[in-house]
Parts: C-alpha cells; structure tokens; sequence
C-alpha cells in the first residue's frame, strides 16, 4: 500500500543518513541484526570486503534481533559493518567478536533486503515480500 511505501522510503532514507554518519564519524556504532523480509533466522557472518579475507568461522552468526557493535565503512558506494562485540539475540550482555566479521549493511532485495537498523526501531520483515533466498556468505 502507498503509506507503508512511503514509511519505507522514509526509513531506508534515514538509515542511509545513520549509516553515512557513521562511516564519516570512524566511531564504533550500534545496530540492530533483522532480515528485512523473508523467514531466516539471521545472517552468517561475512568477510572484509576491502580485501576478500573470509571471516574464520561462523560458530557465533547473529540471529535476528542481536545488536551488533562496530565501525561502518564504505567499500565501492555499500556500507558494511566491521564488527567488534555483538549482544545476541534475546541476551543482555555485549560479547567480543573475533577480528575479521563484518556485516554488509543491506543484502539485496533478492537476500533478506535491509540487514542493518536503527537499534531503537521495531523491524518486522514485510509479509508481501517475496525472498528468493536467505542471506548466505558469498551472494
């Protein structure tokens, strides 16, 4: 429907805003971890797009709803996340990350749309969104 067109637009709007910010400011930023659309449970970790080095293991991906905490860079015009600790979902308590994961701010509209939020909204992935995949390492 147009109004929820519009709330989208305005919150990829603001989101593109927090994220720029925050790769201007070289400062350790919060998100909040939501597959935008589609039924997967979170994202596995990926590597550093700057040099292609893979993220060691996934023994600790973020579910939907983990808090993420790290220093947002841009790589070719698309912002990723280089993380440093993560709350996992449904946790209360901020845990390190090994060196080497980094979440892309955005997996596409055909992997699970905006991956990246504003930690204070709510997320709920929209029903009339088709996803052709989940997010996998390597889109």
């Amino acid at each position: 429907s147009f109004p929820a067109r519009l709330s989208r637009c305005v919150l990829d709007r603001n989101m593109t805003e927090l994220l720029a910010r925050a790769a201007a400011s070289g400062e350790l930023t919060v998100f909040k971890l939501a597959v935008s659309s589609g039924g997967c449970s979170g994202v596995f970790w990926r590597g550093n797009p700057e040099t292609g080095a893979g993220p060691g293991d996934n023994s600790d991906w973020p579910k939907n709803g983990a808090l993420l905490k790290g220093t947002v860079h841009t790589v070719n015009g698309k912002h990723h996340l280089e993380v440093r600790e993560q709350v996992p979902a449904g946790g209360s308590k901020w845990q390190p990350v090994s060196d080497g994961k980094w979440m892309p701010a955005d997996g596409g509209p055909s992997n699970g749309g905006q991956w990246l939020h504003d930690p204070g909204s709510t997320v709920v992935p929209s029903a009339g969104e088709e996803q052709l995949s989940c997010p996998r390492p390597g889109f």
